[in-house]
């Protein structure tokens, strides 16, 4: 991956969460910036390993995080979050994007404290706090079964995020999470968050629209 490239960050276990990355790279082809710098999945380079991985997102100008099923007991990807959103909160990393599937559960209160260390013992409070501040962010729905026109669309509003005229600093990401309401994305949308029990073992979660 070249420097200053998307990133596209998924579930390596999770097959239709790389299938979602492979969808929007193929759409984002359409778009003119995403030509010019890249896109690099980073599912597609696990023989970086983590380090490596931790490296391309710090040259990265941004990075979109596929949000599935799994997604909150998956260490990598939750380090991914906390490497990105640290360094955004200098001044010094790429804008950070959350894109969830259907299916995807945002986390309860209760997972920073007693969920998150038993999936990563060695989480610092302020990788914590920037996990954290990531899922409070506004998130971009990202339904891979839906017709071309609402994928078309919904790609769309992901590279919105990090358009040209959308960034002013590479601490955009944090900005927006920030600036975002204090109701999270599983509210607003009517989707009850995950519990404890069903992150921890990893449970697929089969969520419906109330």
């Amino acid at each position: 991956p070249r420097p200053g490239c998307i990133i596209i960050s998924a579930d390596a276990c999770d097959s239709e969460a790389v299938a979602a990355g492979g969808i929007l790279i193929h759409l984002a082809r359409d778009f003119e910036l995403t030509l010019k710098v890249g896109v690099c999945l980073l599912a597609d380079n696990m023989d970086m390993g983590i380090v490596g991985h931790r490296f391309t997102v710090a040259t990265a100008r941004a990075v979109v995080v596929i949000l599935s099923t799994d997604t909150l007991c998956s260490r990598h990807q939750l380090e991914i979050v906390a490497h990105a959103v640290g360094l955004s909160e200098k001044g010094q990393g790429p804008t950070t994007i959350p894109a969830n599937l259907l299916g995807f559960s945002f986390p309860s209160s209760h997972y920073y404290g007693q969920v998150l260390p038993r999936i990563w013992p060695e989480v610092s409070e302020a990788q914590v706090r920037y996990i954290g501040a990531f899922f409070r962010s506004t998130s971009c729905l990202y339904a891979i079964h839906a017709s071309d026109q609402v994928l078309q669309a919904q790609t769309e509003a992901i590279i919105q995020r990090f358009a040209p005229s959308r960034i002013d600093s590479l601490a955009a990401g944090l900005e927006d999470a920030r600036a975002c309401p204090a109701t999270p994305p599983t509210v607003l949308e009517g989707r009850p968050p995950a519990t404890d029990d069903d992150i921890i073992v990893g449970k697929r979660i089969h969520q419906e629209w109330v």
